[in-house]
């Protein structure tokens, strides 16, 4: 009976030391992650940093530019500084988002126009609609055809989750096709539906595409190419205004006149 008590013990004393050095190497780890989190926001930081100055610059230029340029430019230097002032409007959210995390502020929301956020994306992309002949249409399917507001915060809905999504669909598209973009208020909620009849998402990285830490990127149909960084970012931003996201495709080997992927955005209605 004593030998089997000492074996147990034994048993204990092995399988204890295994469990601290496992804890250990858990902490170390985590200390690695927070490390490099840390050296990330600080690199971040400084980058924004770097950039104020010679945006503003460049956005000085381009409103000189403007009172001097030929007719003809007009239209070209428009471009530009709707571009600029949208470079303005991101940095300023990155610092936003820093404070956010730092705990210093909340992420304020505030009534937004899908009609000109869409109006925004079609503007942005409209050279790359062009160069695969593709037709970016929004309806806007309200019985009154007012204008659907939703709670969110402006710059990153535009720029991080449609800019994103609209992308998306671009890259996945085949030349000469066409992308749908419909709202529609049902009760308390505007939906937003952003469809495509593209290549589709192969079965396994639909589960992941909202992952940081999963490989989800591919090349488009002209051979574009990715980081994988935009549907996480969608996800994020989604998750802070309170959105439910419900996504749906078809790859192209699968149903030949039935592909393509579709993106159900359930947001709050603006009071």
């Amino acid at each position: 009976m004593k030998k089997n008590n000492l074996e147990l013990e034994a048993i204990i004393e092995e399988r204890t030391k295994h469990l601290e050095s496992a804890l250990l190497e858990i902490k170390a780890k985590e200390q690695l992650l927070e490390l490099r989190y840390r050296q990330n926001v600080n690199l971040l930081k400084l980058i924004s940093h770097d950039l104020a100055n010679p945006l503003q610059i460049l956005g000085m230029s381009v409103e000189a530019l403007s009172d001097r340029c030929p007719p003809e430019l007009l239209k070209l230097v428009d471009r530009m500084k709707r571009s600029t002032d949208t470079m303005t409007q991101i940095l300023y959210l990155v610092r936003e988002l820093q404070a956010f995390d730092s705990g210093k502020k909340e992420l304020k929301l505030e009534s937004v126009s899908i009609d000109n956020v869409i109006e925004n994306s079609q503007f942005i992309f409209q050279d790359k609609l062009k160069e695969k002949n593709i037709v970016l249409e929004y309806v806007n399917e309200n019985i009154n055809k007012n204008e659907s507001f939703v709670c969110a915060e402006k710059v990153s809905l535009s720029n991080n989750v449609f800019n994103n999504l609209i992308s998306n669909a671009i890259k996945f598209s085949k030349p000469n096709s066409k992308i749908n973009i419909t709202s529609v208020q049902k009760d308390d909620q505007i939906i937003v539906k952003i469809s495509d009849n593209g290549i589709g998402i192969p079965a396994d990285i639909l589960p992941n595409i909202f992952a940081y830490d999963k490989e989800t990127s591919r090349p488009g149909t002209i051979g574009e190419k990715g980081t994988g960084f935009g549907m996480p970012l969608v996800k994020l931003f989604l998750d802070l205004y309170g959105v439910k996201v419900v996504v749906k495709s078809q790859e192209l080997n699968e149903l030949s006149n039935d592909h393509g992927t579709s993106f159900e955005l359930i947001f709050k209605k603006a009071v």
